[in-house]
């Protein structure tokens, strides 16, 4: 796979350094998530959660002449009383793609349903892709099966504009990494994540450059979206650094 051959072995020395610091997690613990659309839990099924978001959603403009693409992911919170909470973007494509997919996500909220018998709260995920004609990204697959559901918005893009492959990127960020330079190599890793937010060694790659340049909360954020969005244990030495990271 394309971003396998990216993370390489970080120095040992790194493995045996500890700092205190507890940064902000992405939830208070890592949640319970559903690895399926519950369809029971919305007035009319998946059809209609799905026809609403088709229906509302758009590429904002500004977004569209710059050719900004990737992948988008919103979370929320949903309750046994049906209520939703905690809405995030868990990857960024910008503000305006951000605030356009909480917009219209919360424009569910009142079709969510209630269930007596369930006791836990849950959180789910959906990816949202947007793409630019022409400029196309590959997509790791998630290893727990969940957040499948595609919705997908397609526009038309600038053919005077470059954009770079996943490829020439993923180069460019090795080549830098290896040279030690690792504030421009995130550049590189900050687009290659916008399109791939599901790849383990992308993240474990940039925390390293965050690290390595005194970012050590953004380096934890990074680990943890290994184990709270992926699904898969982090690595020893983020542990290390990221006291007060609660154990599952």
């Amino acid at each position: 796979m394309l971003f396998r051959s990216l993370f390489f072995a970080l120095p040992k020395s790194f493995f045996m350094i500890q700092f205190t610091i507890c940064p902000p997690l992405l939830f208070a613990t890592p949640p319970d998530t559903l690895d399926h659309f519950p369809s029971y839990r919305v007035e009319g099924g998946a059809p209609t959660f799905y026809k609403l978001i088709a229906e509302t959603l758009r590429y904002p403009r500004s977004a569209r002449q710059s050719e900004i693409i990737g992948t988008s992911i919103i979370s929320f919170v949903l309750h046994p009383s049906g209520e939703i909470s905690e809405w995030n973007i868990i990857n960024s494509l910008g503000k305006e793609i951000d605030e356009e997919v909480i917009h219209v996500f919360k424009k569910t909220e009142k079709i969510w349903l209630p269930d007596s018998l369930e006791e836990k709260s849950y959180v789910l995920f959906f990816p949202v892709h947007f793409i630019i004609n022409g400029h196309i990204y590959n997509l790791t697959a998630h290893s727990a099966g969940f957040m499948q559901e595609e919705i997908k918005l397609v526009a038309e893009g600038n053919t005077s504009r470059k954009t770079l492959t996943d490829q020439s990127l993923a180069q460019q960020a090795n080549d830098l990494y290896q040279k030690q330079k690792y504030k421009p190599a995130m550049r590189h890793l900050n687009e290659l994540i916008r399109r791939n937010p599901f790849s383990s060694e992308l993240y474990k790659m940039r925390g390293y450059c965050r690290y390595m340049t005194d970012d050590k909360v953004g380096a934890c954020e990074d680990y943890q979206k290994i184990e709270t969005l992926l699904h898969q244990p982090i690595p020893p030495a983020a542990r290390n650094i990221c006291i007060g990271y609660p154990e599952r």
